[in-house]
C-alpha cells in the first residue's frame, strides 16, 4: 500500500510544487503522460527514473528520498544539485555535444499510412483521434494543409545516383495532398508524387499529365522500370513528396 513517504507521492509533490503540467513534465522526463501516472503511484521507483527526475528539475537525489541506501548510488556524487557521473568525471576525454534539441513546437503529428496498403483514399480527417501507431512525429511546414507520412517499397526510385529515394525498412516520407481543380494542371517539374489509384498506391515521377486526354504518365528513376500511363478518372488522391522524414542507414561494424 503506498504511504506519503513512498518514493512516488515525493515525486507527485516535486511536479506539484514545479507548476508544471503533466504534458510538461512527460516531456521534460522524455516519457509519456501514464507514465508519470504510475509513478506517482509506485512505493519505489528504479534507480535511472530517479536520476532522470533530479537532473531534470535540478534538485539533490539525497533530499528527495533521505531514507534510500542504493548501493549504485557510489557510481554517482552531488555538485551543488547536480548530480554527477562520477566515471564521465574522470575520463580526460569528455565527449563533445553532437546532438542539438529541437524545440517540441517545431514538430506536428500526422497520420502514417504504409503506401503498400490496399487502394483507396488515404488519411484520416482528424489525426487525434489515431491510435498512436497510426501518426508520426515529423517536422512542422509552415503552410496549411493534409500531411501524411507513407513509407517506400521497392526500388523503382533507385538508380544508384544521389537523386534515389532509398527504399526499405525505416525509410518514411511527408507528403501532402494536392487537389486539382477543373481544368489544373499539376505542378510536374521539380516534384515526386504518390499516387493513389484503383491499382494500388505508387510513389513516381509524373513527366506527362494530358488534361485534354485525362492521363498522367508515371516514370521511375530505375531503368529497369518502364513508364505508364494511368487514367485520371482511376486516380483518387495525388500527394506532393516534400521531404524525408524517416531513414535508417546501414551502420557499419565495430572495428
Amino acid at each position: 500500500m503506498q504511504t506519503s513517504d513512498s518514493q512516488g507521492e515525493k515525486f507527485r509533490q516535486i511536479v506539484e510544487k514545479s507548476g508544471l503540467s503533466i504534458a510538461e513534465v512527460a516531456r521534460k522526463l522524455d516519457t509519456t503522460r501514464d507514465t508519470v501516472y504510475a509513478w506517482f503511484k509506485k512505493d519505489s521507483l528504479m534507480l535511472k527514473n530517479r536520476i532522470k527526475i533530479s537532473k531534470a528539475f535540478n534538485v539533490d537525489m539525497h533530499k528527495i528520498w533521505p531514507d534510500v541506501n542504493d548501493p549504485m548510488l557510489e557510481a554517482y556524487e552531488f555538485t551543488g544539485d547536480h548530480l554527477v557521473d562520477k566515471a564521465i568525471e574522470k575520463n580526460f576525454t569528455k565527449p563533445k555535444q553532437e546532438i542539438t534539441p529541437i524545440p517540441y513546437e517545431d514538430y506536428m503529428m500526422v497520420e502514417y499510412v504504409d503506401l503498400s496498403a490496399s487502394a483507396g483514399m488515404l488519411g484520416g480527417s482528424n489525426v487525434d483521434v489515431l491510435p498512436d501507431s497510426k501518426k508520426r512525429l515529423v517536422p512542422r511546414e509552415f503552410e496549411r494543409g493534409n500531411y501524411l507520412v507513407v513509407r517506400v517499397n521497392g526500388d523503382s526510385m533507385t538508380d544508384g545516383t544521389d537523386i534515389s529515394i532509398p527504399d526499405g525498412v525505416g525509410v518514411e516520407i511527408l507528403v501532402k495532398e494536392h487537389v486539382l481543380e477543373n481544368g489544373d494542371k499539376l505542378p510536374i517539374r521539380g516534384n515526386l508524387f504518390v499516387v493513389v489509384s484503383r491499382d494500388g498506391n505508387v510513389f513516381k515521377q509524373i513527366v506527362e499529365h494530358n488534361t485534354e486526354l485525362g492521363y498522367i504518365k508515371c516514370h521511375s528513376y530505375n531503368p529497369k522500370y518502364e513508364d505508364y500511363i494511368i487514367p485520371m478518372d482511376d486516380v483518387f488522391q495525388i500527394f506532393i513528396y516534400r521531404k524525408i522524414v524517416g531513414y535508417r542507414p546501414n551502420i557499419p561494424e565495430i572495428r
